[in-house]
């Protein structure tokens, strides 16, 4: 179904309609599973409202401790612009505010569309942005805040 560590679904080539007919069934199935598990996990967080100290502990748990100033400087300003992100318009639709879905949310939208990037040019500062999104630093870090926000979810 997959190819080793991506996830996505291939139908293979056989001679015979149903036998594809089939395999297709089987494994959009597995896919219809996995939208009704996000389903109840996203519930999950939007019943959960956070509280503030909730709110930070998620927070920082999601960030490297710092050593230099300079790091410590820049975690600062991260975790200031996660908790700005946390009361924006889009976490302050009914059902979405305060919730642990509204944190995860946080986290992505900074890894997705804040975060800073080097390159000579745009289209290089593009492409690494997109990189990390898919693949990379960011990637890894909505993969946990997801897993985190799920696991504050169960605190309910």
């Amino acid at each position: 179904m997959s190819r080793a560590g991506s996830e996505g679904v291939t139908i293979r080539h056989r001679p015979s309609l149903d036998e594809r007919v089939r395999e297709a069934r089987e494994k959009l199935g597995i896919v219809e599973a996995r939208f009704d598990q996000f389903d109840v996990e996203l519930h999950n967080m939007l019943e959960k409202q956070v509280t503030g100290r909730e709110l930070s502990k998620y927070f920082d748990e999601l960030l490297p401790p710092a050593e230099t100033d300079r790091q410590k400087r820049r975690r600062a300003e991260t975790l200031e612009r996660f908790h700005t992100n946390f009361v924006n318009t889009t976490n302050t639709l009914p059902k979405v505010r305060g919730s642990a879905w509204a944190a995860y949310n946080a986290i992505s939208e900074w890894a997705d569309h804040q975060r800073k990037f080097r390159g000579k040019t745009e289209q290089v500062k593009a492409e690494s942005r997109l990189n990390s999104m898919w693949f990379g630093a960011s990637h890894n870090l909505k993969q946990r805040a997801y897993r985190s926000a799920l696991e504050l979810a169960k605190a309910n």
